[in-house]
């Protein structure tokens, strides 16, 4: 026997009885074969598959039950909100108390207080809350501590010539507190009695802070000229 160098196999020559040699007989052809999985193999992949998706159906609802519990929460905590606060508006009308406010009008009569006495039912006056005007010194009193927009006006009617020409007219905005002996001017405006018209105004505004028992009052220094048109001079302040 003996090996070609053209082929994958050796060469196989048989020799029948006769002790000639017979033709070499080419190698068989090959033929492409694939190996089927095994039932165990089989077994084995769709027991991966089921794990797998049975991980994700659990991850599914872990997940949609989150996301309800922050739904059902997030509902409890408006529910109660609103309950707390028709509570509170309940227990605010039961005990009188609403949004503190108050507003005078028309200064009184007497020209002689720097310090003015307001008519508390007269034009556009109003009240309500927890703010009070008290009689005896023309103060609103707040019951509660916040801050406050203060505001007031006042009218002036000037003389026709200029008697007041060395001392200008002062408006000022001060409040008397339990611990200050010295009452604490809020806010103060000024201008000249010498002008052109026979009317003149001033109105100060602004938000402060004001404590429980504050009692804020209004000054002028000429009393004397002011108008009584109740439209035309008014006081007051409202909780923010």
């Amino acid at each position: 026997m003996s090996h070609g160098q053209r082929y994958p196999h050796p060469e196989v020559f048989l020799v029948d009885g006769r002790g000639s040699p017979q033709p070499p007989v080419p190698p068989p052809g090959l033929v492409p074969c694939w190996m089927l999985p095994t039932a165990q193999e089989r077994a084995r992949g769709r027991g991966k598959s089921r794990g797998c998706t049975g991980l994700s159906v659990v991850f599914l609802l872990l997940f949609l039950l989150v996301f309800a519990a922050l739904g059902l929460g997030a509902h409890q905590i408006y529910k109660l909100q609103v309950e707390l606060n028709l509570i509170q508006q309940n227990t605010e009308v039961q005990n009188g108390v609403v949004t503190p406010e108050k507003q005078v009008g028309r200064v009184s009569t007497d020209p002689s207080r720097q310090t003015l006495r307001w008519e508390p039912r007269a034009g556009r006056a109003f009240s309500g809350g927890g703010v009070w005007y008290r009689v005896e010194d023309g103060a609103l009193q707040v019951n509660h501590t916040g801050l406050y927009y203060i505001y007031s006006r006042v009218e002036l009617l000037l003389p026709g010539r200029c008697t007041h020409a060395g001392s200008p007219f002062l408006h000022t905005v001060f409040v008397r507190r339990a611990s200050h002996r010295l009452p604490l001017i809020l806010m103060r405006g000024q201008r000249a009695l010498c002008g052109p018209g026979r009317e003149a105004e001033s109105f100060l505004g602004a938000a402060l802070q004001l404590q429980k028992d504050d009692r804020v009052m209004v000054n002028v220094s000429h009393p004397t000229l002011l108008s009584h048109d109740h439209h035309a001079n008014f006081f007051g302040l409202y909780k923010i």
